[in-house]
């Protein structure tokens, strides 16, 4: 696989440094995003993000031509669609690096289960290196034969999934969490809240307890690789997906 590292085009293999940092959220930040359909999505959404996370630890942000360089890549490494990851690590010293992998997505309403996780960080606002914590539940989720794990606060109240924003569906409304809390607030989030959705669905920041689940008629999670997804159950809660369907038909993201 060619990667870009640094203002040039090598082998992933030629990367020489990026492992040691891979596990100090103050050493490095990432983002995700995909190409598919000829198009890269919400780049400019992405790169704003990396600029406001590199403020936020106080690294310099080193501007390169990131469309330029990732369809060079995709030509390169010949690619239809694929998964784009952006790095920047090394405080003392900044390093790029963007490389390809397999676009995952999902086709299916999933299953969540929840867990009740203690936040107290504002990193959990930002895409940094240590997620231990998403990896963890991520994992456990596959373990315990689920699709993702949902995390809930120590008071009861929805945060987000493993790598994923929550959303609940009643009537027209959609709800999500405020924006106050320790979650991230992703790409997709931020386009369903500020731009007109089908139907006359509006989004909606709202602190939504445990409890009130069985009042939803639907729920979905959004990414910027897997775009909508529908939620079948959460817990031993059942969703319909025929509103979540038809939005996501209608939207390209």
């Amino acid at each position: 696989m060619i990667v870009f590292y640094n203002g040039m085009f090598v082998e992933d293999k030629e990367i020489p440094d990026l492992l040691p940092h891979l596990f100090d959220s103050y050493k490095g930040y990432f983002t995700t995003l995909k190409f598919e359909n000829n198009k890269i999505y919400f780049l400019d959404k992405h790169i704003e993000r990396l600029k406001n996370t590199a403020k936020y630890l106080n690294f310099d942000f080193i501007e390169y031509n990131f469309e330029h360089i990732i369809k060079q890549l995709i030509q390169i490494n010949n690619r239809n669609k694929a998964r784009i990851k952006i790095i920047f690590y090394n405080p003392s010293r900044i390093k790029c690096v963007i490389m390809l992998s397999e676009l995952d997505t999902i086709e299916h309403p999933i299953r969540l289960k929840t867990a009740v996780v203690e936040r107290n960080s504002q990193n959990y606002k930002y895409k940094l290196f240590d997620n231990t914590e998403n990896l963890f539940y991520h994992n456990k989720a596959k373990k315990i034969n689920t699709d993702d794990i949902l995390f809930v606060d120590k008071n009861g109240y929805l945060l987000e999934a493993t790598f994923s924003n929550i959303f609940l569906i009643y009537d027209k409304r959609i709800f999500t969490p405020p924006d106050n809390f320790p979650i991230l607030e992703g790409i997709i989030r931020n386009f369903l809240i500020e731009h007109p959705l089908p139907d006359g669905f509006s989004v909606v920041k709202k602190k939504i307890h445990y409890s009130e689940l069985p009042n939803f008629e639907e729920a979905f999670i959004t990414n910027s690789i897997k775009g909508i997804v529908p939620i079948k159950q959460i817990d031993k809660i059942s969703y319909q997906t025929k509103k979540v369907f038809s939005i996501l038909k209608r939207i390209d993201i």
